[in-house]
């Protein structure tokens, strides 16, 4: 409700504190979008696979691991997140930026899937989150390049700063699904959920990734111009780097 009623005084106001008048811009609306979709497959996605691996076998899935362990089936998630930053800048410049979002998301959609149908071996935990980290280094990385490139740069800061509360709101969006399936899914007097209740969270988290792909691609119409010199052009790729990287360090909090 809160949100609602500040959305419309921003657009009243002269000098807005985020100026919402940004989406306009389909590249910005393209950035936002996907942000927000993406953050809520990715919490419907990687700390249910965490759970996952922990759940006692005796209750007919899991591995019963070790909290340690299960921080451990983090480390691939980082790994691949470090792989996209090294691997997006030169597939953005040989295929350009317009695919690079629609990609990763497929990508994750694939790890989801891959979980969802294969679950047997704790490898195959491991396997996800590698797959999941590639993806999320690409999106998190191709989406601020979108914004920057598409803004002029007195208003980078809260074009920016708008899409990492939107982010935000879907991370905090996707946590709250996934505990509520899982409770759907939680026989009265039961502790841990039917594997019916993973299956159907890890669904939900590949259909919301094809649904990102299909709006990234669509949204921004033609390939983002680029008027920037080669300075600015190489600032804008090594912040899409560190995005990459960092992409997963929310997971992993």
């Amino acid at each position: 409700v809160l949100f609602a009623l500040w959305i419309p005084l921003e657009l009243k106001l002269h000098d807005p504190l985020v100026d919402l008048r940004q989406v306009k811009n389909r590249s910005v609306l393209t950035a936002d979008a996907s942000g927000f979709l993406i953050s809520v497959a990715m919490y419907l996605l990687l700390p249910i696979i965490v759970e996952f691996v922990q759940v006692p076998s005796s209750n007919g899935y899991g591995f019963g691991t070790s909290v340690v362990v299960s921080g451990l089936v983090l480390v691939p998630l980082s790994v691949g997140s470090f792989a996209a930053s090294r691997l997006l800048v030169p597939y953005e410049k040989r295929f350009g930026a317009r695919s690079m979002i629609p990609l990763g998301s497929l990508v994750l959609a694939a790890a989801a899937v891959f979980f969802c149908i294969q679950h047997n071996a704790l490898w195959e935990a491991f396997l996800a989150m590698g797959i999941g980290g590639l993806a999320i280094g690409f999106t998190t990385g191709a989406m601020p390049g979108f914004i920057v490139r598409a803004v002029p740069s007195s208003e980078v800061g809260s074009a920016t700063g708008f899409y990492q509360v939107v982010r935000g709101i879907g991370l905090s969006l996707g946590s709250a699904l996934s505990a509520a399936v899982l409770l759907a899914h939680t026989p009265d007097g039961e502790a841990l959920p039917l594997l019916s209740g993973f299956r159907v969270v890890l669904i939900i988290a590949a259909s919301l990734c094809v649904l990102t792909a299909i709006i990234s691609f669509v949204l921004p119409g033609r390939e983002p111009k680029n008027a920037m010199n080669a300075t600015e052009n190489d600032e804008v790729d090594e912040l899409m780097q560190e995005e990459a990287e960092i992409g997963g360090a929310g997971i992993v909090g």
